[in-house]
Parts: C-alpha cells; structure tokens; sequence
C-alpha cells in the first residue's frame, strides 16, 4: 500500500507556531522504525442536532460559519426546496416528488449546534427541483466580512453578502461560464476566494475498460470519453475569477473508471493546514442488468431506451443511468496551504472512508468549544471528530520521529500533545500484555545542532501510559538529593523554562497515534 512508504523529509522552520498536525508523513521528520500515518472516519453525534428540516425531501445545509462578531455564534444555511437529493430508495418518488418551483436560502444561528433560533429567510430563488445553491464561503472574520454563495440558478450566478449572510445581491460573473459539471467549492484561502471546481474532462483515449465492450461504465456519454475531475479558480470580490488551474485527475492506484464527484476543501480546526473530503464516484452497469431500483436510478438515465420511469412516464437509456457513488476520501491540502495549487494536493488515505455512507456533507466543518470538528450533515445527523483528529502517525512497534522546528518556543505556554495511548487490553491472565504496550515520551532537540537540549532529554522525559487526550501537556523531572540522609525529591517542568528557544521534539512511541503538538 502506497501509504504505508516511510518518507524522510527537512525539517522546515515554523515562523508563526500554531499547533503542528501530523496528517501525513511529510509532516514529521527523521521518522525511525514503522511509523505511517492513519486517518479516523467521523462519526454521528449522540448529543448534538440539525436544525430543523426536511432532510427526507432534499432540504441542504451548505454552510456553517462562525460569525465574525459575536463570539460562540455560528451561523447555519439550508437550502429549503424538495429537489432530488438525497433520494429514497423508493424510485416512484422521482426527480422531484413534491413539485418544487422555489427554493430558498434560510439561515438558523446556534451557539450549542442543539438549539436554533427560528431560520430567517435570506434568499429566494424561482427554480427548485435539483440542489440549486451549492457552496458559500465568507472572508476573514470582521465587520466588513465579504459572504459568497455560488448557485446553478438559471445558468450560473454568485451571490454576495456584506451583512452577516442577512441579504444578498447577485453579482455579474465574469472569468466563469457555467460549469459543465454540477459541484462547486469554496473556501476562503490566503485571502482571496478559491473555488475547486468539479469540471468534465474530455479524453481523446478513454480509461481502461474490459475487453468486452459491450460491458460500458460510463453514464456521461455512449463512448466513456468524459469524466468529472477536479479544477480550482480565484476571486478577490466573488465576481470575477480566475482561469483553471492544472486538473487534479485519478490516477494508476485508483479504479480506472474513477470519477470526482464533489470536494469540500476546509481549514483543520484553526490553524493554516488545509483538508477536504472528496466524494468518489464509479458509474454502474445497465438497469437492464441490475434492476431499475438498483441505486440512484432510473431517474438519472438519459435518452430514450427500455427502462421505464413511471415519474415521467418515458422510457430511459438503461446503460447510460447515473450510478451510486463510492465513498468520502480524505485529502490532505498543499503544504504552502494554498488549496489552489491543484498539483500538491495529497491523497495518503484512499482506503480510510471519512464518513460513514450517505451522510451527505455538503457543508465544510468548523471548530466547536476548542474540542470538536463538527459538520451538519443533510441526513438529519451531525457529525464529529475530536479537533485535530482527522488523521495521525502510529507506531505499531518502537518508533520515533520529529517535528519541524518550532523557531521559538513560546515563554508563557506550555506545549501540549493530542495522542492517543489507551491501552487496548485488560486481560489480566499471566499479566496484561501486549493489550498494555502502548508509550509516548518526547525529547527536546536544539533547533539548530540536533542534541538533546540538558534536562530535557529521553531520561528526563515523563513518559504517557494508558492515556488520551487532545491537550496533554508534556512534562520532564527534575530529581533532587534530600537533606540530611533525607529522601529524593521529584518535581516537573515543562517547556516554558526554554522560551524563546529553537527546538524540535523528538518523539518516541508505540502503540499509539499522535496528532498534534501545540502550547498552551
């Protein structure tokens, strides 16, 4: 498995310290023994709820933002119409089963993603039926905080906002035509707007496909000459934009009828780094073969054919019918956190599904009380992961690695890890075993020589057993001589008494999964 490489990278200077993830190999330094990175799925809240919608009939959440003024606020928008997706299984329900002319932007606020005031409508538009807003982003928090909304309304159109999401004007696009393909995704990203955009690519030699052609997987044309691929355009003001970047395509490890369904690029907690969850897609065979309740058809299929609709009362195209999709992937951004270099984009988790099936997250994730990365999921479920745990490096056995170099250590916070060293057994025949191997302890390396800083070496560390946490501080003892025949003394320090200094932390483990180190 491609991701499971050990890879040595430099150690890279940190000018502003926020707290250093570990998402991929690239992220640590010097690794020894097997050391690789794992990445976590996110789960369904038991505590935490949506705003109230009807999710069974298509109602999306598109975009959770802190507000920019009041603090502990977050501002939720829904798309209110009763268009396709998600689908029932229950075909008979078709395209659009209530009839949807309208839909509408509401926005809900909540500081406990429990409760919610009640949703105000902010937009309204002349046309339902499929999802018609699909992304929002708003610039750097402040009064004059700029809000974009894209929308397939009519051909293509970009709402702003200058008042906290609370009315809309719709602006003249230009550097974007309507895209060929129907997703689009923003995130505001070293100031300016960034939108990874889901386009069509046109092959002038179609991928792989079984020798028997007439087994086709393909539902964008009779040839499989089309795929859906990822691009990225810039704005300053949301109006006018960019040209494409270079394609993010598969690639020789993925399903060679791979295609890129939706992106959803998103800061990691707060912090620079830069993620997404990438929805992947795989057309299916024919209705003829598989049934016409298979998936997310027939209502998708396109052209005349043998496959009846009873929604519109035609015959569809049974081998051109728009499959299920495959999962959510993780994709870990560019080191330059800039998500519009669409060559650095990095995929280590192809295997690691980041949602559980169907849970619709349309909506990037914020930050919720310093704990939790939350998403509002248009399943009528919230999702979340403890902050900063989408992903992490283990040691299965001993192993080491190190951070960057930390260019000055902060002299009034202490550093802290966000690991995982629970141990995994209890069974106490003959001992606890291998359930009750799992360690972490850390070094201090001089940020310019290498050697252990005095004091703060691996026989001075406190070592972690049989713990979790997203903050632990680490410690180093300090052994004194009693007085008189009296007995030793043992006191702990922590990372304050080297403010100002350049340093790296070697790490040692086993058993366990490190994600973060920050101070505190």
């Amino acid at each position: 498995m491609e991701y499971f490489l050990i890879i040595s990278a430099l150690a890279a200077q940190t000018a502003a310290f926020e707290p250093l993830l570990f998402m991929a190999m690239d992220d640590i330094v010097d690794p020894w023994g097997l050391v690789y990175p794992l990445a976590n799925t996110v789960a369904p809240s038991p505590n935490l709820r949506p705003p109230p919608l009807n999710y069974t009939q298509g109602d999306l959440v598109i975009g959770v933002i802190k507000s920019a003024t009041v603090a502990g606020l977050y501002e939720i928008y829904a798309e209110n119409t009763t268009g396709k997706e998600p689908l029932t299984n229950n075909s008979k329900l078709g395209d659009n089963p209530t009839g949807a002319t309208t839909s509408q932007l509401l926005r809900f606020t909540t500081t406990d993603f429990v409760s919610y005031t009640a949703p105000h409508t902010v937009l309204a538009l002349s046309k339902g039926g499929t999802p018609t807003m699909k992304s929002m982003a708003r610039s750097n928090a402040g009064s004059t905080s700029l809000y974009v909304l894209f929308t397939v309304y009519d051909t293509f159109s970009s709402f702003v906002s200058t008042d906290a999401g609370m009315t809309w004007t719709q602006t003249n696009i230009s550097g974007v035509v309507k895209p060929d393909k129907d997703d689009l995704n923003l995130i505001y990203n070293q100031n300016r707007f960034v939108d990874m955009q889901i386009v069509k690519q046109h092959l002038s030699v179609p991928p792989a496909l079984p020798s028997n052609w007439s087994m086709k997987y393909c539902d964008n044309d009779d040839t499989c000459s089309t795929r859906r691929v990822i691009s990225a355009k810039t704005s300053n003001d949301g109006a006018t934009w960019s040209k494409d970047q270079p394609l993010i395509v598969p690639d020789e490890f993925d399903p060679p009828e791979l295609q890129f369904y939706r992106m959803r690029p998103f800061y990691v907690g707060d912090t620079s780094r830069v993620a997404a969850h990438v929805l992947q897609y795989a057309p299916s065979p024919s209705l003829d073969i598989l049934g016409d309740t298979y998936g997310r058809q027939p209502v998708y299929c396109k052209g005349k054919g043998d496959i009846w609709d009873p929604t519109d009362k035609k015959h569809r195209n049974g081998s051109l019918c728009h499959g299920p999709h495959l999962h959510e992937e993780w994709w870990v951004g560019p080191a330059s956190g800039d998500a519009a270099d669409t060559s650095s984009w990095r995929r280590p988790y192809r295997r690691t599904h980041s949602a559980p099936h169907d849970a619709w997250l349309m909506a990037p994730p914020v930050s919720f009380k310093d704990e939790l990365l939350v998403w509002v999921g248009s399943t009528g479920k919230v999702y979340t992961l403890p902050s900063y745990r989408i992903a992490g490096v283990y040691a299965p056995a001993n192993g080491e690695a190190s951070t960057p170099v930390i260019a000055s250590l902060p002299a009034t916070k202490a550093l802290w890890v966000n690991a995982d060293v629970k141990w995994k057994g209890r069974e106490v025949t003959g001992g606890c075993d291998e359930g009750c191997d799992s360690y972490l302890f850390a070094a201090l390396l001089d940020g310019e020589s290498g050697a252990e800083i005095p004091g703060f070496g691996v026989v001075d560390a406190v070592a972690m057993t049989d713990v979790d946490g997203l903050k632990m501080v680490m410690q180093w003892k300090r052994t004194s001589s009693g007085e008189e025949g009296g007995e030793e003394g043992v006191t702990f320090v922590n990372t304050t008494a080297l403010g100002g200094k350049s340093v790296r932390v070697r790490m040692y483990f086993r058993d366990a999964m490190v994600y973060a180190i920050g101070a505190e």
